[in-house]
């Protein structure tokens, strides 16, 4: 149903969301008819209903949908005869108080999405009524993208890990084997028909310790598949640790762990069980692992919990730490830092300054030493270095050779701005920018690799293609949102589109720091770009306070080409808004 409310439209069109949820691909439909083998399958109705609750009377799930279902009832559909109710509101109710994109009702029959343009969210909440919890690593509770379960809400839609599709039933029988001695096995990619599969879709062995079972696996690129991170399929196998519902009152749910994800060659190790799992090939949709099950008896289910991230699972990636401790804040400038006003900006705790266009003898040996005179870490841009989407090598030793002396305060590059920007000359892909990231590296093999992105939904909005994965190359990452170019500016859904950039960022930053670049200032005839005080909070609210790392402003002044003094005269409200958000960060 899609539920309007009195001062709120949702955004999608009847057909947009029908397609989107019942069509035969690229859909919630498809989600679950792949997944199943045919076995289960979503059609239905799609409807618009008005109901009497505004924007902000804050998160009334049940009370929208007893509202829509009276509304139903009176335009002829009998709400009982559907299976599953979904109730599609609009995009509006993510202000305010009820910042969420979705949840399921506890009878299992209604799902909540307040995101139409995101089937991947209708998918999860669909999971919940199914009885199914999240799909979760070691260190996050959404954490495993390659599940519908997991996170990454505007990721591409994907077929089920193999735990959940052996607690469906949907692999069973010969295409689930159980591990009891050690040896090499070979099994197929979970995506295909176990009517042409030859070998076993899912090997699964017992965890002595616990009542829980290791799920290992294979991913190839078929159907909707095709769309799955690279992370998580084609040459990598995965394990999961999964106990399924036999669990006794006390237990936390029971989610999916995404324990390792082996390349060939590479292990995971349970030493406490005896356990070792190790790719040892892959061809096609064929992947070879060697297994040593543990020699115990698994023991019968027991009342005592066993809390998720007890194990040591291998680390998924490896992330470089920052030399700093806290969050970050910072500002970036084309001014020179020895014409800003140090004393200020000193009295802040991991405070970096961005230098842009870093050329030929800037920053000079003033600039580098009032950096460390004032204690002020930088990262140094290196956008003008890079011609035809290649670093000038030479210009980039010299630059080393500069800098070295001052490797204390230099935090790292930042090697390219906005790279997949959709007017760039061309975009760059992923396999180039981490190509691009990886010729800086060489050269500069101590410092930290940083790269800005655009805001990730502004790249979707104007391709209409989903935000790309940001390579494991890069160290720290940094985002804009831009809500104030052009025909955004003013833009009503200011929050909506803030919420799904973090969303998407964080959902691509796998575990690595990420700190928000706030709104432009004292851009070129647009000397409004100074958010709201409204504007500000939503900011500080759905950035700082759901996992990222700091919040950096930029300012174009006279040092920038057109040149603005509008910007530099607003440095009073900069540092103020530094000052006040940076004792809310360090206080949370």
């Amino acid at each position: 149903m899609r539920v309007n409310l009195t001062d709120a439209l949702v955004g999608c069109e009847e057909a947009e969301l029908w397609a989107s949820t019942f069509a035969t691909t690229d859909s919630v439909n498809a989600v679950y008819s792949e997944s199943s083998r045919g076995a289960l399958w979503l059609t239905g109705d799609v409807a618009t209903f008005n109901i009497g609750y505004s924007v902000a009377d804050g998160c009334l799930f049940e009370e929208w949908g007893a509202a829509a279902d009276a509304a139903a009832t009176a335009a002829g559909y009998d709400v009982a005869a559907y299976d599953k109710l979904i109730y599609v509101m609009p995009d509006d109710v993510l202000q305010g108080t009820c910042p969420m994109f979705g949840t399921a009702g506890s009878d299992r029959i209604r799902v909540w999405t307040n995101l139409c343009q995101v089937p991947r969210i209708m998918a999860h909440e669909l999971g919940h009524t199914f009885g199914w919890y999240h799909a979760s690593t070691a260190d996050s509770e959404l954490g495993d993208r390659s599940d519908p379960m997991g996170g990454g809400w505007n990721g591409p839609l994907a077929q089920f890990n193999a735990p959940h599709l052996a607690l469906a039933g949907w692999l069973t029988g010969t295409a689930v084997l159980d591990i009891g001695t050690p040896g090499t096995y070979a099994m197929d990619a979970t995506e295909l028909d176990t009517a042409v599969a030859e070998h076993p879709q899912i090997l699964r062995l017992a965890k002595p310790d616990t009542d829980e079972y290791y799920y290992v696996s294979f991913r190839n690129a078929i159907d909707l598949d095709a769309n799955l991170e690279p992370l998580y399929r084609d040459d990598v196998v995965s394990v999961h640790l999964f106990r399924g519902f036999s669990f006794a009152p006390g237990y936390p749910p029971p989610n999916t762990y995404l324990v390792a994800l082996l390349h060939n060659g590479e292990s995971f190790q349970d030493a406490a069980n005896g356990i070792t799992i190790s790719m040892t090939g892959y061809n096609g949709h064929v992947a070879t692992v060697q297994i040593v099950p543990s020699t115990s008896t698994p023991p019968p289910p027991t009342s005592t919990p066993i809390p998720p991230g007890t194990w040591t699972p291998t680390p998924l990636p490896t992330l470089t730490p920052l030399p700093l401790t806290g969050p970050l804040y910072g500002y970036s400038s084309y001014r020179k830092l020895t014409s800003l006003p140090l004393a200020e900006l000193a009295q802040y705790t991991n405070f970096i300054y961005t230098y842009h266009r870093v050329g030929a003898g800037w920053p000079d040996d003033a600039d580098l030493q009032a950096l460390r005179q004032a204690g002020i870490h930088a990262l140094l841009k290196l956008d003008s270095q890079v011609t035809e989407n290649q670093f000038d090598e030479a210009a980039l030793r010299a630059l080393k050779a500069r800098i070295d002396p001052y490797r204390d305060v230099i935090l790292g590059l930042s090697v390219i701005d906005e790279p997949y920007r959709p007017n760039r000359t061309p975009p760059l892909t992923e396999q180039e920018l981490e190509a691009l990231v990886g010729q800086v590296k060489a050269i500069f093999p101590d410092y930290i690799m940083h790269v800005n992105f655009l805001a990730p939904y502004y790249v979707e909005w104007v391709t209409k293609k989903p935000f790309p994965i940001v390579p494991d190359n890069i160290d720290l990452i940094s985002t804009d949102v831009y809500i104030h170019w052009g025909e955004t500016a003013g833009d009503e859904d200011y929050l909506m589109r803030v919420g799904r950039n973090l969303a998407i960022i964080l959902d691509r930053a796998h575990g690595r720091p990420v700190f928000y670049v706030a709104d432009a200032y004292g851009m070129v005839n647009e000397p409004a770009t100074w958010p709201s005080p409204h504007e500000a909070q939503l900011d500080h609210q759905l950035y700082l306070e759901q996992g990222l790392e700091g919040l950096a402003w930029y300012l174009y002044d006279e040092g920038s080409a057109g040149g603005d003094a509008w910007g530099a005269a607003h440095w009073p409200d900069l540092l103020t808004a530094h000052r006040e958000i940076g004792a809310s960060m360090l206080a949370r």
